[in-house]
């Protein structure tokens, strides 16, 4: 073993933080996410579900654009990009 944890002791862990600290507790709780509400506005999801990136990347912060696409083809589709 490489001594990285598991996904049950990852799942262990974060809910020992939720339950000890609460929600509002944990370093990146925000009342108002207003910087990525700021970006969602100028999210155009047309553009998002045509949008072809030219690279790979190794992290995707998606705080909730997933949420707005409420049609299966439009979330297959995104999927398809991010993947």
């Amino acid at each position: 073993m490489d001594g990285s944890p598991t996904s049950s002791g990852r799942a262990a862990h974060w809910d020992s933080a939720y339950r000890s600290r609460g929600i509002e507790g944990v370093s990146w709780f925000q009342a108002t996410a207003a910087v990525s509400l700021r970006l969602i506005e100028k999210l155009a999801i047309s553009y998002l579900l045509s949008w072809q990136p030219s690279r790979r990347f190794d992290l995707w912060h998606d705080r909730a654009a997933f949420h707005f696409l409420v049609d299966d083809s439009d979330r297959d589709r995104y999927l398809e990009t991010m993947l």
